[in-house]
């Protein structure tokens, strides 16, 4: 159980040491999955998010504060961990960078965008007046921007509507489904070659689901691409001109290293990310990613 060092605890108790393992690297080597090439792209937060970040972060870290070092989070916390997990998956520079990125497919098929559970106020994109979901403007300017026949594929459509949709993307009358969570489990399309991912999850478990998702073997797919979108408190042009570091802002960017850090790993084009991981690391003055983050800083 992520960040539920408690709850791990009484699972391992009951069910004692793990009976089998069978990882990605396996499956990969053992041609169970698809290779894939990894390209992180880097996305800043705005001023405005990034100050609602650290506001969000101090709040927490003072919460957190009052707590025993094992005990569970506070509901608060919660509360509050999810509200700046959000302005994370929801950066609105995210929008204009998967626009520039699928550029270059708008002829291709088998595209898969993953999009943050998240709304745009008034301030977002294109100065929408009413609040719009992150699906609904990435639909639309895949739609009518770059002329992509995209469709939504989230837990709102039916069940016989989700089938339809899926029967037209394998037969390529749909290039690309645009979803929020609901491929995450249960749901199976092979098909699927190239995948944009706005809102990565903290969680280990659900981004190798995520991953495991789209490296399904499928006819003529020899491999796969997959997008992932980097969020940091600033530039790296930025950081490396001032030695940023922030100790509010710090998880932030020991989260993305670490999750690009466990992509790249089993990449087949790992000089391209870890040159970019490098280059993070030196700019937030960051010599060593850690393995956990504590719990105000997830």
């Amino acid at each position: 159980r992520y960040g539920d060092p408690n709850g791990t605890k009484k699972l391992y108790n009951y069910f004692g040491k793990k009976c089998i393992e069978y990882t990605l690297s396996q499956a990969i080597e053992e041609k169970k999955l698809t290779p894939y090439k990894y390209y992180p792209i880097i996305v800043c937060l705005t001023d405005d998010e990034l100050e609602k970040y650290i506001y969000i972060s101090k709040k927490i870290a003072k919460l957190y504060s009052f707590q025993e070092k094992d005990e569970e989070p506070s509901e608060e916390i919660k509360r509050l961990l999810i509200k700046r997990s959000r302005i994370v998956s929801g950066a609105k520079n995210k929008v204009d960078a998967l626009k520039n990125e699928l550029i270059k497919y708008r002829n291709e098929n088998n595209i898969l965008v993953y999009c943050g559970a998240v709304k745009y106020g008034n301030f977002g994109y294109e100065q929408s007046i009413e609040e719009k979901k992150q699906i609904d403007i990435v639909l639309k300017m895949m739609t009518n921007d770059l002329k992509i026949k995209a469709c939504r594929f989230t837990s709102e459509e039916t069940i016989e509507e989700r089938r339809n949709i899926i029967n037209a993307f394998k037969t390529e009358r749909v290039q690309s489904l645009v979803a929020i969570k609901c491929l995450d489990e249960g749901m199976n399309v092979p098909a699927i070659k190239t995948a944009f991912i706005l809102a990565s999850s903290t969680n280990p478990k659900e981004y190798i689901q995520r991953r495991g998702r789209v490296l399904r073997k499928y006819p003529g797919k020899e491999c796969a691409e997959i997008y992932d979108f980097i969020t940091l408190p600033i530039s790296i042009k930025a950081a490396s001109s001032i030695g940023y570091i922030d100790s509010y802002t710090q998880g932030l960017v020991k989260r993305e290293l670490m999750r690009m850090k466990d992509f790249v790993n089993l990449s087949s084009n790992p000089s391209f990310s870890n040159n970019i991981i490098n280059e993070i690391m030196d700019a937030f003055n960051m010599d060593i990613i850690q393995e956990e983050v504590s719990i105000y800083e997830w």
